[in-house]
């Protein structure tokens, strides 16, 4: 009787831990969908900003930064950046994928006076982290059918990030709260020809 009662109480334990872990990893989860979500709008929380010269916002990409081209990152400039900023963050996502949000693009420890990425190039001193394909590379849009939104995002942060390459979206993302000084999000469109 006794022997049961204790083997009822350490299953009961692992329980309570493991149901505390899974609430845990889901609060975190969507931590990290209530940042990446808070961007989709384009709008920037103070100065920081994102544009190209080659797509404007809300209007499709040029075939040439696809799968359908050259597949090359576009060129981007980013201007007003926080006072205190100690780097900055890209994340190029498709939020249409059909298997969930697609990662084209993560990039972090952009130094905090880079106001241009040129196209077809790694900001100096940014470290990648993998896209979806698990490749550490810019990942041209490449939709499999209708026109799907590419979110461009910036985040001015407060410190550097001590992530080794190759981290993912998510990893990156997790450690960003409570850093973020601004972020805003340019959002282009595509759809195969």
């Amino acid at each position: 009787m006794r022997s049961r009662l204790m083997f009822s109480a350490a299953l009961l334990l692992v329980l309570v831990v493991m149901s505390a872990f899974l609430v845990y990893r889901s609060n975190q989860k969507k931590q990290q969908e209530q940042i990446a979500n808070s961007l989709a709008t384009g709008n920037s929380m103070g100065s920081l900003l994102l544009s190209s010269t080659a797509f404007a916002s809300q209007a499709p990409i040029p075939a040439k930064y696809t799968c359908q081209g050259d597949e090359i990152n576009p060129p981007l400039t980013i201007q007003g950046v926080p006072v205190g900023t100690k780097s900055l963050v890209l994340v190029v996502d498709d939020p249409d994928a059909p298997a969930g949000v697609w990662d084209h693009w993560v990039v972090w420890n952009i130094p905090p006076d880079t106001t241009e990425i040129a196209e077809g190039s790694v900001p100096a001193g940014g470290v990648q982290g993998n896209n979806s394909s698990g490749k550490p590379r810019y990942q041209g849009p490449c939709p499999p059918y209708g026109t799907h939104r590419y979110r461009f995002s910036v985040y001015a942060i407060s410190d550097l990030l001590a992530l080794a390459p190759g981290a993912t979206k998510d990893t990156v993302l997790s450690t960003l709260s409570g850093k973020v000084l601004d972020q805003y999000t340019l959002i282009g469109l595509y759809q195969k020809q």
